[in-house]
């Protein structure tokens, strides 16, 4: 388990290390062109290219131009994006923190109480707020800044421990209140762009910060009736992870008219499964 983790890792630090080095690369050739302008009249003219007046050029003459993206919008498009939005589904964080949970409910034979309203599971709400930085038509740099928390309560209300040589019964209930905190350089690959509609993968590597807490009560009560004698024990325990903190997401998509939008990706890591929210660029 341990090799197959260090191998992810070190797989997503080369992706995003290459992604760095070829956007480099292309940044300055990719947003320039030279064009030979020839014409039959020996006088100067003036060329509107649409993005730049060239006035007084005497044909022939090399211009140069900006690069035009398929869709007709000039290169030199809005490079800077922020967004924010909300994460749910399975988590990276949600192993760990089911590991400590584990640890004071499957001796005591608690089970999830349920409460109306619970429509996420144990699963982590992340809240994140990402920049990105458009290097080409094709590649992004950035980094993401997110929250999380995950809730729940239990009880072994259906599996009192029964005190022997004494008529009454030990009901245990606990809560748990766990938060995240990650921060990840991330990278974005656009295969696809259209005026109001954009698909991209992204890929993140950095650090997470997980704190766990779980409050655990223990009432002694008396048969039949049950009936609460008081407080009989209460704890609290307190834990705090650091691990590598990752992203993967094969699928995203950006829609609407600029500058603000609206996105969905699909993936997992520290974001949760599906991620949705708004982006602004300028």
């Amino acid at each position: 388990m341990k090799l197959n983790t260090s191998f992810i890792f070190q797989t997503l630090f080369t992706v995003l290390l290459t992604a760095t080095f070829t956007s480099c690369a292309t940044i300055f050739s990719d947003m320039k062109a030279d064009i030979l302008v020839e014409s039959e009249v020996d006088e100067p003219v003036t060329i509107n290219s649409g993005a730049r007046e060239y006035k007084d050029v005497t044909p022939p003459a090399l211009l140069e131009v900006n690069h035009r993206q398929p869709n007709g919008q000039p290169a030199n498009y809005k490079r800077h994006e922020l967004n924010a939005s909300l994460g749910f589904g399975p988590n990276q964080a949600d192993h760990t923190t089911q590991h400590f949970i584990d640890g004071f409910t499957l001796p005591r034979h608690m089970e999830i109480e349920g409460e109306c309203g619970d429509i996420f599971g144990k699963s982590y709400i992340v809240g994140k707020m990402e920049y990105h930085y458009r290097l080409n038509r094709k590649w992004d740099i950035g980094a993401t800044m997110a929250w999380g928390r995950s809730s729940e309560s239990y009880t072994n209300e259906d599996f009192h421990v029964v005190e022997q040589n004494n008529n009454s019964s030990i009901v245990t209930t606990g809560y748990e209140t766990c938060r995240s905190f990650s921060f990840t350089p991330s990278a974005r690959y656009t295969w696809f762009e259209r005026r109001c509609c954009r698909l991209y993968s992204r890929v993140a590597l950095g650090m997470m910060r997980n704190r766990l807490h779980f409050d655990l009560e223990e009432w002694k009560g008396v048969r039949p009736l049950e009936s609460c004698q008081g407080n009989a024990h209460e704890e609290h325990f307190d834990n705090t992870k650091w691990c590598m903190a990752y992203q993967i997401s094969p699928f995203g998509m950006s829609l609407g008219p600029a500058p603000v939008k609206f996105f969905f990706e699909l993936g997992y890591g520290c974001l949760g499964v599906c991620n949705m929210g708004l982006s602004v660029s300028f």
